[in-house]
């Protein structure tokens, strides 16, 4: 990131929280992360990225680590949905937990009752439900610069919705100059099996 980049407050403590990590580290054993490298120019390179895996093979637990090797998680959140609000919490505390960072810190939560997200999280998983609610409220996503709608191949109400918020955002704000020093909005979608997202 550029030093004459001018961040707002809350890019400040995202920064910070972030700073004050450790180096994150990829399990070596996950086939996602023998991907990382390549995964990684993908989602610099691209509006929308579509991953398709496994189960278990890492996508969930890595694409968000990926996204803050990148610089991501400074100027607005890493937002992730998850279906159920129980996968939302342990996923979030898996993160969290490879990071060596406090859950509720640079890592967080959010589902419907239990708000663990603080002003400098750069990481937030979340509901469906939770990122719609959002859009009702903020229909442009500012907190966000990325966005990881994971299980999209089970094709609920409220993924087909935020699959098509998220595709308006990006024709919203297209990429014209890759080296823009102002965050570009993303989404990533992590169907299980390509031919049902269709």
């Amino acid at each position: 990131m550029s030093t004459n980049t001018v961040l707002s407050p809350s890019a400040l403590r995202r920064k910070a929280r972030l700073d004050s990590l450790a180096a994150i580290e990829f399990p070596a054993d996950l086939p996602v992360v023998g991907k990382r490298e390549e995964l990684a120019r993908a989602i610099a390179a691209n509006q929308v990225v579509i991953v398709c895996g496994e189960t278990g093979s890492g996508k969930t637990t890595q694409l968000p680590k990926i996204c803050l090797a990148l610089g991501r998680g400074i100027h607005g959140c890493i937002g992730h949905t998850q279906p159920r609000r129980v996968a939302a919490r342990t996923v979030a505390a898996r993160i969290a937990f490879e990071l060596k960072t406090e859950l509720g810190g640079a890592v967080g939560y959010k589902i419907r009752f239990h708000d663990k997200v603080a002003p400098g999280t750069s990481i937030k998983l979340m509901t469906d439900g939770i990122l719609l609610a959002e859009i009702h409220s903020d229909p442009l996503l500012r907190n966000y610069d990325t966005l990881i709608i994971d299980e999209a191949h089970e094709r609920s109400l409220n993924i087909d919705f935020c699959s098509a918020t998220s595709s308006k955002l990006c024709r919203a704000a297209p990429i014209s100059n890759l080296s823009s020093l102002r965050p570009r909005w993303m989404r990533i979608a992590l169907p299980r099996i390509l031919a049902r997202w269709r």
